[in-house]
């Protein structure tokens, strides 16, 4: 017997194309792209069929073609729902769910990548990478090397707000640096803590203690708007705070108003 053909959909390009080659071997998967300049309606044809929508990143996906309640109301044979990468708060996991529609993620296939980030954000903080570097293009004279002296990472306390699959790929990279590594992750044991090497502590102690603070908790209901002016406040006028999370975890103009005011490094 034949399987039935599954129509999967995306919307301009895939993040690697490989997997459109890998899914070109599949004979029971039709693969259809869609493009935003194309009508609506023949754009909703196509994802109203589909059992599968792989979607963009968070910030090029475009309405109407969200994954919410309206989209899965006109979507009938919907499967499946996938993220680009880790985050997913762009889709109605709750909608979905109602719908017995999966909603799958790429947790940690970036994990390395982004926490080697983390690390060299806090290199180019302490040591005054970028500054020195617009210096040294801009005046060879009127400074020396001492108005752009860095610091070290040894000893230092870094703080991670979710010991996941970046977070703990973090703690490992610091303890090349000989750095203490504190963590708030109310998700795992202390068995856990231990075994990715780090100090479990509350979210204040993290703001109190650390030299660098770095937000790798994904974005929900439970930690949007999670981080504002009285964590600020708690920091040392030495710390640095880091995310390479999305952004409605913390608030941003209270974060601006701190550093404007000098109040964290």
């Amino acid at each position: 017997m034949a399987k039935a053909t599954k129509n999967l959909v995306y919307f301009e390009s895939w993040m690697d194309p490989v997997a459109e080659t890998i899914l070109a071997d599949e004979k029971d998967i039709q693969l259809q792209r869609l493009k935003f300049a194309d009508s609506a309606e023949r754009n909703w044809k196509a994802v109203a069929a589909a059992h599968g929508y792989q979607l963009l990143p968070a910030l090029e996906i475009r309405p109407p073609f969200l994954p919410g309640s309206a989209l899965i109301e006109r979507c009938p044979n919907l499967l499946a729902v996938s993220s680009t990468g880790a985050g997913y708060d762009i889709v109605d996991v709750e909608a979905c769910t109602a719908a017995g529609i999966l909603v799958v993620n790429q947790g940690g296939a970036n994990a390395e990548s982004v926490a080697q980030h983390v690390i060299g954000l806090m290199l180019v903080l302490t040591k005054q990478i970028a500054q020195s570097d617009k210096r040294m293009r801009r005046d060879a004279k009127g400074w020396t090397r001492m108005d752009y002296k860095g610091k070290e990472l040894t000893g230092r306390t870094l703080g991670i707000v979710g010991l996941g699959n970046v977070g703990r790929r973090m703690s490992a990279l610091a303890t090349a640096f000989n750095m203490s590594v504190v963590a708030c992750d109310p998700y795992i044991s202390a068995a856990d803590f231990r075994e990715r090497g780090a100090k479990p502590v509350t979210l204040d102690q993290i703001f109190r203690e650390a030299d660098f603070v770095s937000i790798n908790c994904p974005l929900n209901d439970e930690t949007r708007g999670m981080i504002g002016a009285r964590h600020y406040a708690l920091m040392k006028p030495t710390a640095y705070f880091i995310t390479t999370a999305r952004g409605g975890i913390h608030d941003e103009a209270a974060l601006a108003k701190a550093l404007g005011e000098g109040r964290i490094a």
